[in-house]
């Protein structure tokens, strides 16, 4: 709330106004940082400069709360969920045959840890993977005749070795 003098106009706060300066035809606004008092002249965020800001975004408690509202506003599920789901898959990608393992720290998997799989179309979040198969999947379920067409050259091909080396 913005508080009033006795004549009830509105009285800046001296850190937190910006200061209008007058060069011939142009303005500048200097603006104040909240944390370090200093001046800038660049737009600040939540009242901090830019170091400031970059401080405070490095930090691990914020970047766990960023880490888990993405989670829940794009696959819709809690860390809760997530670890959940990691003690049920036994810390493994979810397909039985890959052995690919990496930590419990679900805000610190990053593009080699585990991969949260959900159905593109539904936003059913499925399990968790790792990266090669989460992608391979990914690309199956946008085109499985693609799929099966591999699967036929690789057969016919693998046909074509077979019938080569019997002949040697």
């Amino acid at each position: 709330m913005r508080k009033r003098d006795i004549t009830g106009k509105f009285v800046s706060d001296p850190i937190r106004q910006s200061v209008k300066e007058s060069f011939k035809d142009n303005i500048t606004y200097l603006w104040y940082c909240k944390k370090c008092k200093s001046e800038t002249n660049h737009y600040m965020c939540d009242d901090k400069c830019k170091p400031c800001r970059q401080e405070y975004t490095k930090s691990p408690e914020v970047y766990k709360r960023q880490r888990s509202s993405e989670m829940l506003k794009d696959y819709g599920i809690t860390t809760e969920d997530w670890t959940k789901m990691y003690e049920e898959q036994g810390g493994k990608c979810i397909l039985p045959s890959c052995n690919f393992t990496h930590h419990d720290r679900w805000y610190d998997q990053g593009t080699n840890g585990l991969h949260i799989d959900h159905d593109h179309k539904t936003g059913e979040v499925r399990g968790l993977m790792c990266p090669d198969h989460n992608k391979s999947l990914g690309k199956v379920e946008k085109d499985r005749t693609i799929f099966y067409e591999m699967i036929d050259y690789l057969d016919h091909h693998n046909e074509k070795v077979s019938n080569f080396s019997s002949l040697l």
